[in-house]
């Protein structure tokens, strides 16, 4: 798909659940769960089956927390299915990947990316009310399975988690992951602290060890450090993305976002369950209506968390 301003529109990030058992202030904030209008398997599969017919080739299942469905690894192996589907892929808290890993595998999760702000137990469940030796468990299990690459996700926080940065590199090279830091954006609690914000030149400044390698995959810039290891930045507030943008987001309650910063959602809900053809057309007058830039500012009150948008 072509939006209005020429980006070719081809990943689809759908969140299958609001459900989380963790509580991290980037994503939440307080609203209100709606989980009771969440999609079910038929309708976020026929979505899939959809986009894809409109050339999506890249699908990510998230939340909330995705594996908090009893039926994800139905989902994932009938959306792993579509013939067009290039990648499949999921992020996760990796609370219960362990149990599961090596079905999601089977099912066509491929690579999967992990949340992981802090490698301290203590700290770790300060931030998030979750339980590390789980995260550590599931990401062992992902590297089993043959899942190629694992990625862990850290929002870093200054003054919280950013003297971390060094043990991150040094983990993600012991252990052959990919570490990626993300910006923090005004979601969840923290979105009118924007003092807690490390950006990329930040980043930089602090690991000068750090060397662009010139790529940039969607939204994430790639690094080298001791000539071999990758890391990658998001940096959505200081080095925004959207001339290259390439993706559109479904709630888990059947809502369409084309852009994460801005508010502008279309629900597709009362086409569901019918006519394949009707639904295609409301995605793509959807996407004709994403915007070349988000109006995501600070200090401004979000009009979502993002466990509702879709992590």
């Amino acid at each position: 798909m072509l939006d209005r301003f020429g980006r070719i529109i081809n990943y689809l990030r759908l969140s299958v659940t609001e459900k989380c058992q963790l509580n991290c202030g980037y994503c939440r904030s307080g609203e209100a769960c709606k989980c009771g209008d969440e999609l079910t398997a038929e309708q976020l599969i026929q979505i899939s089956r959809v986009c894809v017919s409109l050339g999506i080739s890249k699908i990510r299942l998230t939340g909330g927390e995705p594996l908090m469905r009893g039926d994800i690894i139905d989902i994932a192996e009938e959306i792993g299915k579509l013939e067009e589907l290039k990648e499949l892929t999921m992020t996760t808290n990796g609370q219960k990947l362990d149990l599961c890993a090596s079905e999601l595998y089977k099912a066509g999760i491929k690579r999967i990316n992990i949340s992981l702000d802090s490698l301290d137990s203590e700290r770790y469940k300060s931030m998030t009310g979750g339980n590390i030796e789980r995260v550590l468990s599931g990401i062992e299990a992902a590297k089993k399975t043959g899942m190629n690459p694992v990625k862990i996700n850290v929002v870093l926080l200054k003054g919280i988690n950013d003297g971390e940065m060094e043990n991150f590199l040094r983990f993600s090279k012991e252990c052959g992951l990919i570490c990626r830091f993300i910006e923090l954006m005004p979601l969840g609690k923290f979105s009118e602290n924007p003092e807690l914000r490390i950006t990329m030149n930040d980043i930089l400044k602090q690991h000068p060890e750090l060397k662009s390698t010139g790529r940039v995959l969607g939204a994430e810039r790639e690094f080298r450090f001791e000539n071999s290891t990758t890391a990658g930045i998001i940096a959505p507030m200081s080095e925004p993305f959207c001339a290259s943008c390439n993706r559109i987001r479904i709630l888990s309650d059947g809502t369409l976002r084309p852009c994460l910063g801005c508010d502008l959602e279309i629900p597709l809900g009362g086409f569901l369950g019918g006519a394949d053809e009707i639904l295609a057309a409301e995605i793509e007058k959807g996407v004709q209506d994403k915007p070349m830039r988000y109006t995501m500012r600070d200090c401004e009150k979000p009009f979502r968390d993002m466990s509702r948008i879709g992590g």
